[in-house]
């Protein structure tokens, strides 16, 4: 039989070692999503990742197999942010971003433009930073 003590302390590291874990409980929606639009009238949605820089590579990633090797066009983008789990309150604010439909080629590079200027954005303001300190206080 455990003792009241022993069975506290194991809650606590399990809640400790929850708590620390930057990525989403498996199943809870909660993580970083991007999302984007083509001329052919179809979106893609990336996420759930546990951090931004994650999300937006493979946000990437999938734009560049659309535009480059399916030419699709990019018409629209909301680069990659968070949501909570559970659906919770909405603490990000989502920013789409009309992208120049001129070719694929030119809406590619429109979109890296702007992922490149949040990324700059995100450094210069040291976001990354910040959410991990927002996830120890947790």
């Amino acid at each position: 039989m455990r003792s009241p003590i022993s069975t506290l302390f194991g809650l606590a590291v399990l809640a400790g070692a929850s708590a620390a874990s930057a990525a989403p409980v498996p199943g809870s929606g909660g993580g970083y999503y991007g999302t984007a639009w083509f001329n052919t009238n179809q979106g893609i949605v990336v996420g759930a990742y546990p951090t931004w820089a994650e999300c937006n590579y493979y946000f990437q990633q999938a734009l560049n197999l659309r535009v480059n090797d399916w030419g699709w066009t990019v018409t629209e983008i909301n680069p990659c942010s968070y949501r909570p789990p559970f659906g919770r309150i909405r603490m990000e604010r989502e920013h789409a971003f009309a992208i120049d439909p001129s070719s694929p080629e030119e809406s590619l590079q429109d979109a890296n433009r702007v992922l490149d200027a949040l990324r700059e954005v995100r450094n210069r303001y040291r976001a990354d930073e910040y959410e991990a300190e927002l996830d120890r206080i947790r």
